[in-house]
């Protein structure tokens, strides 16, 4: 290996070790820990009471993790609040029990008091975002919110990583890119390790300020998504909006075309209500697609 070629690779071990100091240096107190620690939810689904299919031999239930056989709850994703039952997290986390046989969506907290979605306050299928209210709200404090802070400043993931309960991942913040289709926001990017369960959970920076929505991981979990909680506190509280992209080929013609799809519900809505709407919603965009191919 040639001396420049040894430096060069000095260099960037001496680059990644400082930067790795500096975001350890810059930890979120003691106090900061807890306070994101009481914020900060588990969304779960209540597991059907009885199973209401038969087998012709019992199930090795035995081979399952001990949580999974004994929690009455399935894992579904992250929630934070930001004002007085006020709670965000991500669409798809929002969307994940509709139509399906678990139980109604709530939050859990650390001790494992459970509190049931009410109403869903705001809703973008497009930017994964929804707030929502609960039943009998837990009295603890909203966290704060903030601006992008410049480039490659420390943040912190909080969240569910894979139902173990809240923790907290640094990292920091990258960069940023468009919105795939049309460039219409740009979703932040962070290195803060995003395991499945984190969805919805606030991105933070060392004060616990909010400054995003975890979103998505990256397939090494090291470049992952977020969307600014610009984008949260300035949508619609009138109504929800469900995007799609359509491509279908008219039995008449050689090409085919793409369209992009846009539908409305009013809010709020009950959890209840919005889900029946939403699958409406589905339901007709699949009876369109089977028409037009």
């Amino acid at each position: 290996m040639s001396r420049a070629r040894i430096t060069r690779t000095l260099v960037a071990i001496v680059c990644l070790v400082s930067s790795l100091s500096a975001a350890e240096a810059a930890a979120p107190s003691a106090a900061v820990q807890a306070k994101l620690a009481a914020s900060t939810f588990e969304v779960v689904a209540a597991k059907p009471e009885a199973d209401p299919l038969t087998y012709e031999k019992p199930l090795p239930l035995d081979l399952l993790p001990f949580k999974e056989r004994n929690d009455k709850f399935q894992s579904i994703g992250t929630a934070f609040l930001i004002a007085p039952n006020q709670f965000v997290t991500a669409a798809h986390v929002l969307g994940a029990a509709a139509g399906s046989q678990y139980g109604a969506l709530s939050l859990r907290d650390a001790s494992g008091r459970t509190y049931p979605i009410a109403e869903v306050l705001k809703y973008s299928s497009s930017k994964d975002l929804a707030v929502f209210s609960v039943q009998h709200a837990p009295e603890v404090a909203p966290l704060e919110i903030r601006g992008r802070p410049p480039l490659n400043s420390p943040v912190f993931a909080v969240g569910n990583a894979f139902g173990e309960g809240i923790v907290i991942r640094d990292g920091l913040y990258t960069s940023d890119s468009p919105e795939e289709l049309e460039g219409r926001w740009n979703w932040l990017r962070f290195s803060a390790a995003a395991s499945p369960g984190n969805s919805g959970g606030p991105l933070v920076d060392q004060l616990g300020r909010v400054i995003g929505v975890v979103l998505r991981k990256s397939p090494s979990e090291n470049l992952n998504f977020a969307i600014a909680m610009d984008q949260v506190t300035g949508a619609s509280t009138s109504q929800a909006t469900f995007e799609a992209r359509s491509t279908y080929h008219p039995a008449v013609a050689k090409a085919s075309d793409t369209v992009r799809l846009v539908e409305t519900l009013p809010l709020p809505q009950r959890l209840d209500a919005f889900y029946a709407a939403a699958l409406a919603i589905l339901r007709s965009r699949a009876a369109s697609g089977a028409r037009t191919t």
